[in-house]
């Protein structure tokens, strides 16, 4: 069974191998940090315009409107760059051992930009898959993401704040209980509300919520619920 899974999981690890470097000691293989470059670059600009949109007409500059020419010649370009960091990966890296040095901090930071770069269209599949499934169950997409989102979004939380306190530090697990959410809001709402606003012709967002006063009333929930945690 094992097997079968690690075959089907195949084309996807190979993706990411592909797109994220790895650096490690244990991980580096010469030949697979010299492609990343080639791929991860597109995923990065593609990723990076799908998410901000076409701030200050960069896509014009490029040749057209987005969506016809621009965007094909921002991805050729972005494609040329990728070209470009392998060339350069290749006759730069060391083959026996790790980068060291500046080489180090750029295939660590390309390494994180792509990272994040999967991580945010993952989760956009998740929040598509969430609207289909609200839709066809008749149930708002508001309270698929209060519910079934956020549970699962907090188990991670959840198995790291258990085995801390069981390590012996609960009062480092019971900061971590609310500085995480708190960071995840702050960090979160504050970057998806800025890029939203990029993308308004007026830089004002529309906070109205159809489904009326449901989600205000989930979190007032979870905010006695937090109160009552604390007696």
């Amino acid at each position: 069974m094992g097997r079968i899974l690690s075959w089907v999981l195949l084309p996807s690890a190979l993706i990411r191998r592909i797109s994220s470097p790895l650096v490690g000691e244990e991980e580096y293989v010469w030949y697979w940090v010299t492609l990343t470059p080639l791929f991860g670059v597109p995923l990065i600009f593609v990723t990076a315009f799908a998410s901000i949109g076409n701030p200050a007409g960069i896509l014009d500059t490029l040749g057209g409107e987005e969506g016809s020419t621009g965007g094909f010649c921002y991805l050729v370009l972005a494609f040329l760059l990728g070209l470009v960091g392998s060339a350069a990966s290749f006759f730069l890296l060391p083959r026996d051992k790790p980068p060291e040095g500046i080489l180090l901090t750029v295939f660590v930071l390309f390494g994180f930009l792509s990272s994040v770069s999967w991580i945010i269209n993952i989760a956009n599949e998740i929040v598509t898959l969430l609207v289909a499934l609200g839709f066809a169950m008749d149930v708002s997409a508001e309270i698929l993401g209060l519910t079934v989102l956020a549970w699962g979004n907090s188990l991670g939380d959840f198995v790291a704040d258990v085995s801390v306190a069981r390590a012996g530090a609960p009062k480092m697990a019971l900061g971590a209980c609310f500085a995480g959410p708190m960071f995840n809001l702050l960090l979160g709402l504050g970057m998806s509300l800025t890029i939203q606003a990029l993308k308004m012709p007026d830089g004002v967002v529309d906070l109205t919520n159809p489904s009326g006063n449901q989600p205000l009333g989930c979190h007032q929930m979870n905010i006695v619920w937090a109160c009552f945690g604390f007696l």
